[in-house]
């Protein structure tokens, strides 16, 4: 089962640099220059960037409209965090949802990171076609990308208790035991997490390997500061909808014909 699971997962990964389709069916071509390794060693150490602690963050940086005193946006803090965002699908998917809300991304590849900067900055300019659906003069100065280790410094970027929703939308399931340690779901990552979360704050996972989700669940079900929030409830959550469908590893899974495990969970009080 775990030998068919990896098989799986590497011919996924093949397709994950392959151009990604977006809800309204169309394609977002990624160039060359663009296309990166499927994965990156997280526990190595690599050159990237953090603040010491989240008072010297200058999110200005990665949205630039929080210092226009005209924007709707300004002094706004992150409240929406996609762990891992590969090329940004969520991010592009979310916006125009929670045009209020200001939402980030990590990724550690730096050519994924490249890639979704770019596209970010052409749909703030209007020089590339947004989703279908999108209100007008919608412009998306509410999403932002960081290329950093989440595994390691998100306590670096967030206060305690400052977000509402995080997403660990189809991570890289590390099947070798002795990698194990690498994936972004652990006892000890979900303490970190659940620091940064406010409570009542929902977290969403979801992915297209039975072995993963079933891992990620345990974890989430034995640590006390988080509950399973049963899928009755999430009926009208826009955020959940799109869980499933936004991401070029979403898309894959359709193509491939992969059944998709969601699990929500919410931190409560304690």
């Amino acid at each position: 089962r775990v030998f068919a699971s990896m098989m799986e997962a590497a011919q996924g990964n093949t397709q994950a640099n392959k151009p990604s389709t977006s809800a309204a069916g169309k394609k977002h071509k990624i160039l060359p220059r663009f296309r990166a390794r499927p994965h990156t060693n997280p526990l190595s150490d690599l050159d990237v960037e953090y603040p010491a602690s989240p008072e010297v963050m200058q999110w200005d940086s990665v949205f630039p409209y929080l210092t226009d005193p005209q924007s709707p946006l300004s002094n706004y803090h992150v409240h929406f965090f996609d762990l891992g965002c590969g090329y940004g699908g969520l991010l592009e998917a979310l916006s125009p949802v929670y045009p209020d809300k200001l939402i980030v991304g990590f990724e550690i590849r730096t050519q994924v990171v490249a890639y979704v900067k770019d596209r970010i900055e052409k749909l703030r300019a209007s020089k590339v076609k947004p989703l279908e659906g999108v209100p007008a003069g919608h412009h998306y100065e509410n999403v932002g990308i960081v290329r950093t280790n989440a595994m390691k410094y998100v306590p670096n970027f967030f206060r305690r208790g400052q977000l509402e929703k995080m997403f660990i939308l189809f991570p890289d399931p590390h099947f070798k035991r002795h990698n194990l340690k690498r994936r972004v779901v652990s006892p000890q990552l979900l303490a970190e997490y659940a620091y940064v979360l406010q409570p009542g704050a929902l977290v969403y996972t979801i992915t297209d390997v039975r072995d993963l989700h079933e891992y990620m669940v345990a974890c989430f079900d034995d640590h006390p500061l988080f509950q399973r929030v049963p899928e009755s409830e999430l009926a009208g959550d826009p955020a959940y909808g799109r869980i499933f469908t936004a991401t070029a590893d979403g898309e894959r899974a359709d193509r491939k014909s992969l059944n998709k495990h969601p699990a929500v969970y919410r931190r409560i009080e304690g």
